[in-house]
């Protein structure tokens, strides 16, 4: 699989009813990547929980299109994720207190979170201009790389 160019790409349009399809187009594509069922996973709710976020802030609550590819380099698999909406500061997110008892804690907030659990980089750029990209990359484990 090293070098391999081609990408998996799908557009969704709407908001948060697609994201079915979304995981069903990584459950689909993954494994034609060589990816194991651990690395499948961290895929879909990494890119599930990205998409979710774009739908609910990003165009807020309206309809709009998401962009999606997904690609292998050698030993890693990338996803890009690319809309026009609001930007936001990832900085300014403040990382959940997993430790405070379930009905003290804030709801939502764990998106970014599972995100930057589940991959090993995540990048955001916006441009008003030309739309948002955020593009995160998860090294396989050795099952797929095998």
């Amino acid at each position: 699989m090293s070098g391999l160019e081609t990408r998996a790409r799908c557009t969704l349009t709407g908001s948060l009813e697609q994201l079915a399809q979304l995981r069903d187009f990584i459950r689909a594509k993954a494994p034609q990547y060589g990816c194991s069922e651990e690395d499948t996973f961290a895929l879909e709710l990494a890119c599930d929980e990205a998409a979710a976020n774009v739908f609910h802030h990003a165009f807020e609550s309206k309809s709009g299109q998401l962009y999606f590819a997904m690609w292998r380099d050698d030993d890693a698999m990338t996803v890009q994720i690319k809309y026009h909406g609001r930007a936001f500061d990832p900085s300014r997110v403040p990382e959940p207190e997993l430790d405070a008892p379930l009905e003290e804690r804030p709801e939502g907030g764990l998106g970014l979170y599972f995100m930057r659990q589940l991959m090993n980089e995540i990048m955001f750029e916006f441009d008003a201009v030309n739309g948002n990209v955020l593009t995160m990359r998860r090294r396989l484990t050795t099952e797929s790389r095998g």
